[in-house]
C-alpha cells in the first residue's frame, strides 16, 4: 500500500511481486505529486505491516496557471495610492516560485 504526506497525491495501486521481478519493480504510472514541498511517500506490505519503507521527495510547483492579487488595504480608497501583491499560482494552488514573466 503507497501512502503519502501529499493529501492530493495520485498515487499507485498495489502490486504483487512476483518472482520474475528478481526482488525490483518500477512501479508505472508512479506517483503524481501535487502538492509543493517536502513530501513523503511510504510503502507498506499488506501481509506483513512490519516491511516498510519511506523517503522525503523534495517537490517544485508545476508552471503557473494564474496571477492572483491582493490589494494591502480593504477596503481600498478611490484617490488614495496603494500596493497590490501579485501571486503566480500552479495549477493545484502552490505558490510558483520559480515564475518570471512580466505583468503590466
Amino acid at each position: 500500500m503507497f501512502q503519502s504526506t501529499d493529501p492530493q497525491a495520485g498515487l499507485p495501486v498495489s502490486y504483487t511481486f512476483t518472482s520474475a521481478d528478481n526482488g525490483v519493480k518500477t512501479i508505472d504510472p508512479g506517483i503524481l505529486w501535487k502538492t509543493s514541498g517536502t513530501q513523503i511517500v511510504s510503502v507498506v506490505d499488506h501481509d506483513n505491516p512490519a516491511l516498510r519503507g519511506e523517503a522525503p521527495v523534495t517537490v517544485a510547483a508545476a508552471a503557473p496557471a494564474t496571477l492572483s492579487l491582493k490589494p494591502s488595504v480593504d477596503p481600498p480608497v478611490a484617490g488614495v495610492p496603494f500596493d497590490v501583491t501579485v501571486v503566480a499560482k500552479d495549477p493545484f494552488g502552490n505558490t510558483a516560485v520559480q515564475y518570471s514573466g512580466s505583468m503590466g
